[in-house]
């Protein structure tokens, strides 16, 4: 009889014929942001979100924070699950440190995953889910929600690919794949696809864009991001992975 041998998540070696092949979210994994894994009490500030797992280390850290800090929401979701809320009104963000670049830079391909809800409605303002820089130089990776309720992406804020409009007061899976031309963007199971210039990451900044400015107002449950460009079946997977885990429909 052949054996089936599981070396890792998602990862077969002598797989019987047919076996489907899982893909592997471990590979090429940069940083992830995982607010179960905070240990705070429900709306307690919350002055730093490590990075849990990737290869950044500490340097995804984010060690820096508004001065009023966004708060830990222990029953962001059914069954307990955490998230980390975001107030426009205090103008909230996380980050890396704003006056010291991560060298060398992460260069396109890009892959950057995000469980989201957004707590208002569009009006007037952005609201950025996640920039890829701490200063205000162009060519970071960004994505966040325009006035006209779509979301963009692209590299040094300019909006390259957009999404039809998105809801208030529902948790989404946003992935944005920056892949030149090649590129896409995923609101849970709907794709937009288009071309993104070349961008990179050489910081971090959650809640806000680069200079503190077009501050969410919403929750960020959890945020993943390779170092390549995520296949179709790998971003369904991260998706349905996030919200099953979290009883939330897939």
């Amino acid at each position: 009889m052949q054996a089936l041998i599981i070396t890792a998540p998602g990862a077969l070696t002598n797989p019987i014929a047919g076996t489907p092949k899982v893909p592997d979210l471990t590979r090429n994994l940069l940083l992830e942001y995982d607010a179960d894994q905070l240990t705070l009490a429900d709306a307690a500030d919350v002055t730093a979100w490590n990075s849990t797992d990737g290869s950044w280390g500490a340097k995804g850290n984010l060690p820096y924070a508004s001065a009023v800090r966004p708060k830990f929401a222990r029953n962001g979701f059914s069954a307990g699950h955490a998230s980390v809320k975001f107030s426009r009104a205090s103008a909230n963000l996380l980050k890396t440190h704003s006056a010291v670049a991560l060298v060398p830079a992460v260069n396109t391909p890009l892959t950057v995953s995000s469980l989201v809800k957004f707590n208002a409605a569009s009006d007037g303002v952005s609201a950025t889910i996640f920039s890829g820089r701490t200063g205000d130089v162009g060519g970071y990776v960004y994505c966040r929600r325009e006035v006209s309720g779509r979301l963009s992406m692209g590299g040094g804020a300019n909006q390259e690919i957009l999404s039809p409009i998105v809801s208030s007061g529902v948790w989404m899976v946003v992935t944005c794949v920056f892949d030149g031309a090649n590129s896409k963007m995923f609101v849970d199971k709907v794709k937009t696809a288009g071309v993104c210039s070349g961008a990179f990451w050489d910081g971090i900044s959650m809640g806000a864009n680069a200079v503190g400015t077009n501050n969410l107002d919403g929750d960020i449950a959890a945020m993943r991001a390779y170092t390549r460009a995520l296949s179709d079946a790998e971003v369904m997977l991260q998706r349905d992975t996030w919200l099953t885990s979290r009883g939330l429909a897939a």
